[in-house]
């Protein structure tokens, strides 16, 4: 019952929660307000349904979705270039500190510095150089990952919220109604309404495009 963190009572406003109870043929789900019984109960299964109908009808803006896919692309073009050039910077100073390295141990062949100064140098380098790498074996990472896999998966999950939503795990469906509905969704058996929506959403799906600028609350069909 993954819906039940999501939807309200359209009498009292309070949450719904999740109960199950017997019946003939085995055991039933049931969404009603935690606040009162007699205010809202319905058959989950029967609510289920009816979100993922709705959520079938958000057919995605062709256009608008490749011009976002390929803005998310150059973004993280953009972003993998940063990483690199900044990558290679600190290699740089990496370098630096080698040859500072090279010198402390010319000096102690030398006898220009004590075993103890040496090692309390080279302690110091070693540490700043380690740090160094590090940073750089992160930057590094970062710039190479492989994310055009996970766009296009984002992709295709806007694109066909209906079938995700009957195939994914109730985490995984939690996860993604709390980056869709940004505010709680009363329900009242029949139709489904939020006084907010994802506004980036708002702009892909052509169907909902007449949500922009209302202040009212806006109502769902199944």
């Amino acid at each position: 019952m993954y819906l039940r963190k999501f939807l309200t009572c359209p009498i009292c406003g309070a949450k719904l929660t999740g109960s199950k109870s017997k019946g003939n043929g085995g055991y039933y789900h049931y969404y009603h307000c935690s606040h009162n019984h007699k205010h809202a109960n319905y058959r989950a299964d029967e609510a289920n349904k009816g979100f993922i109908q709705y959520v079938s009808k958000l057919k995605p803006n062709a256009a608008v979705l490749a011009l976002y896919n390929e803005i998310l692309q150059d973004v993280r073009g953009e972003k993998v270039k940063a990483n690199h050039l900044q990558a290679d910077k600190l290699q740089k100073d990496v370098e630096v500190l080698d040859k500072r390295m090279d010198a402390v141990q010319n000096k102690y062949y030398d006898g220009e510095i004590t075993a103890s100064e040496k090692t309390k140098q080279m302690a110091r380098y070693e540490d700043e150089k380690a740090k160094l790498q590090r940073r750089i074996d992160t930057l590094r990472l970062s710039a190479d990952l492989k994310v055009k896999e996970k766009l296009n998966y984002s992709i295709n999950i806007i694109g066909n919220l209906g079938g995700f939503f009957s195939q994914a795990s109730p985490e995984v469906k939690i996860k993604l109604l709390g980056s869709i509905f940004p505010e709680k969704i009363e329900y009242d058996g029949k139709k489904y309404r939020t006084k907010n929506y994802n506004k980036m959403l708002d702009i892909i799906f052509q169907e909902t495009k007449h949500l922009e600028g209302r202040k009212k609350k806006e109502v769902f069909p199944q």
